[in-house]
């Protein structure tokens, strides 16, 4: 029975159904909600520990426990059993680390669909390739963040509510962190049109002296790294 087709379906099936409750549980849900998720997680413990029973009589128990993925379900029914009787934080964190386990098996079903088996296929072989140009970014955005640092690091945090703390030019890292985002696309014409404006004042950190900063040839500085740096991510 468990090496049928059907049975193996519905396995997979409960699984994914299982997963599904995990992720619809939340800690502010109502006593109701919760007392409807718990009685359908103790359904599921209930097939999952008839699963486990028949396949140990079917395998026999050397055999069961060849398989980590055995070992796991019978480690996570066992300390969900008991959990459920002695309410320990140690089996609480037992049970956390075995439904994520299950999370994770499901990756196995990408085996029944042949088409996304050879994407993923692609994707890892493509790998390596990724590594170079992730790494060609990288050094791309830190050459343009420590241009950004020394060209634009004094601007006022609260010019025209787009620089601020959290989003500056200040030193290299908030450079760095700002790149990145504006790469994405995320306000990017926001930043330039800061940094261009005329009005736009900066403050000498040694000094302290307001001065005015915005300049249109800040241009040069954001469309080579939008572009460039667009066609690196594509």
């Amino acid at each position: 029975m468990v090496t049928s087709v059907w049975y193996r379906c519905l396995a997979e099936t409960i699984t994914v159904l299982n997963v599904i409750v995990y992720a619809i549980y939340q800690k502010e849900m109502q006593l109701s909600e919760r007392s409807i998720i718990t009685k359908t997680e103790h359904a599921f413990y209930v097939f999952f520990s008839f699963e486990l029973l028949v396949k140990i009589i079917v395998y026999g128990p050397k055999d069961y426990l060849s398989e980590i993925k055995n070992i796991n379900d019978l480690i996570a029914l066992l300390a969900t059993f008991v959990n459920l009787a002695v309410h320990s934080s140690i089996l609480t964190i037992v049970v956390v680390i075995a439904r994520i386990w299950r999370v994770i098996s499901l990756l196995r079903l990408l085996k029944t669909f042949k088409a996304l088996q050879r994407l993923i296929d692609m994707v890892v072989g493509a790998l390596p390739s990724l590594a170079n140009v992730l790494m060609v970014l990288g050094l791309f955005i830190c050459i343009f963040a420590v241009l950004a640092s020394y060209i634009f690091g004094g601007l006022n945090k609260d010019t025209y509510g787009y620089i601020t703390e959290q989003r500056n030019f200040s030193n290299f890292h908030q450079s760095l962190r700002l790149l990145f985002v504006c790469l994405t696309g995320e306000n990017w014409y926001y930043y330039m049109f800061v940094t261009m404006h005329p009005e736009s004042r900066c403050v000498d950190p040694l000094t302290q002296a307001d001065y005015q900063c915005g300049s249109p040839l800040a241009v040069i500085f954001w469309l080579p790294f939008i572009f460039i740096g667009q066609k690196i991510v594509l």
